[in-house]
């Protein structure tokens, strides 16, 4: 699935570092232009490259983060191949110019991209309410499963289906609490799949103590009618 973050210029900096950081701590990777300037800088220079009437505001959203899961149920020796399609198709909706970077993270259960751009509108504003619209988001997650998959020539699961309810709604967190709740939700997962583990085991060892017990009756049975 895909999840859009809006970001204000006082938390550049520290999503900028974030984006670093955990990659280098999870043995992640930078799928984004190679640059000889931070990303702040470049931040900072894209937006004083366009031709704007008048100065940004401070509480102007600089920094727009998609975040793109790797699916479950998508082969896990084609991850590098997956990031790399869905890194074209962002790259191209928002124009590879705004591009700041495409961190890939590992530190969850499941490998995820970190596409930071910055929302510059098609007539050269910086407007994330331009970019980002309501129609945005209800046309992104389809769009981009359509390319995914003639790119991919398999089954990419970029919809959400009425079965994943909660991701719906994580959908609508900021970054930090997506990830707690994705880490809370993932931790329950892998609970659940102990228990699911532990009741299979019991399960299965009813199975061979009713088998056990219906092999002990026959031989009774068989016992009683020789004495017979």
């Amino acid at each position: 699935m895909a999840h859009i973050a809006k970001y204000q210029s006082g938390a550049i900096g520290h999503m900028c570092a974030l984006y670093e950081n955990e990659a280098m701590q999870a043995n992640g990777y930078n799928l984004g232009p190679k640059r000889l300037i931070s990303q702040v800088q470049f931040i900072s220079e894209r937006i004083s490259a366009l031709a704007l009437k008048r100065h940004v505001r401070k509480d102007a959203v600089s920094l727009c983060d998609c975040i793109v899961t790797l699916p479950r149920s998508f082969d896990d020796n084609r991850e590098r191949e997956f990031f790399k399609t869905a890194y074209t198709f962002l790259s191209q909706r928002y124009g590879v110019d705004n591009v700041v970077s495409a961190y890939i993270h590992r530190n969850t259960s499941r490998p995820h991209m970190h596409f930071a751009w910055i929302p510059v509108t098609e007539d050269g504003r910086l407007s994330a309410k331009s970019v980002v619209t309501r129609l945005e988001l209800k046309t992104l997650h389809p769009d981009m499963q359509r390319f995914m998959e003639s790119s991919l020539g398999c089954k990419v699961e970029i919809l959400l289906d009425s079965e994943k309810a909660g991701e719906r709604i994580l959908s609508g967190l900021g970054l930090k609490d997506y990830i707690d709740a994705k880490a809370e939700l993932e931790r329950l997962d892998s609970e659940i799949a102990v228990k699911k583990s532990q009741l299979n085991e019991i399960l299965r060892q009813e199975h061979e103590a009713r088998e056990r017990l219906a092999e002990l009756i026959r031989s009774a049975e068989q016992e009683d009618a020789k004495g017979d």
